[in-house]
């Protein structure tokens, strides 16, 4: 991982494999990861942490991905970039999850580097740091 991440990305999913794998493929990237298995930890994080995105799982336990959207848009007023993933290929769901706050709908199964590829599209450009000349 390189020494200052530019950016962080919340991961939150029940699969722990999943969230390993993920995690490394933004890891890679220089991105600093948090994790949860659940959904009052991700609302939790999200709100102390404060990251740049978050991988929202539709079927977390505690409270599902669409609540911890819910809960967030009503307890902060950041606008966190989420993609959120789900099991379920529903137009109607991936429309309800796009309105309560998700940026990007996924289906799994479908690889981490994918949705590694669409969270760092969603990351903000951040300037460059100007060097003065003495």
């Amino acid at each position: 991982m390189h020494p200052n991440p530019a950016y962080s990305v919340l991961v939150a999913d029940r699969d722990e494999r999943f969230r390993d794998e993920l995690s490394e493929s933004l890891e890679a990237a220089g991105i600093k990861i948090y994790q949860a298995s659940d959904g009052n930890v991700a609302i939790a994080m999200a709100l102390v942490k404060k990251p740049d995105a978050i991988v929202l799982a539709s079927n977390l336990p505690s409270r599902s991905g669409i609540m911890v959207l819910e809960y967030l848009a009503q307890a902060t007023s950041t606008i966190f970039p989420v993609v959120m993933t789900s099991n379920t290929d529903s137009l109607r769901y991936s429309r309800y999850a796009k309105l309560v706050g998700a940026t990007d709908f996924v289906v799994k199964p479908e690889s981490s580097h994918y949705i590694a590829d669409r969270v760092r599209a969603l990351l903000p450009a951040k300037p460059a740091i100007s060097r003065r000349s003495a």
